[in-house]
């Protein structure tokens, strides 16, 4: 069984199991995935965490840029109106 380290971790894990292939195809996907988990970081405190809003900042694209055109909508298994989050997060983290 081929094996790859995991991060920075001395870790092996299987690369049949790594994941790493999904993230190539839908980089889109990973992103919306990010932003949602940074919202749902920093909706669950009185105020943003300064960790949460700076690793969101780091993000390549923020949710700003995932406002207007609703095209993965109609792509999304779970009908989660994603723009309309877009927004939120945009309006909460300021970008």
């Amino acid at each position: 069984m081929k094996t790859r380290r995991l991060g920075k971790t001395n870790l092996q894990v299987s690369e049949i199991g790594f994941g790493g292939e999904w993230l190539e195809r839908h980089p889109e996907e990973e992103g919306i995935a990010m932003i949602n988990k940074f919202y749902d970081l920093a909706t669950m405190q009185p105020e943003v965490p300064a960790a949460v809003q700076s690793h969101y900042e780091l993000l390549e694209k923020t949710a700003s840029a995932c406002i207007d055109c609703h095209a993965c909508e109609s792509r999304c298994p779970f009908g989660v109106k994603i723009a309309e989050r877009m927004k939120k997060t945009a309006e909460l983290f300021g970008c």
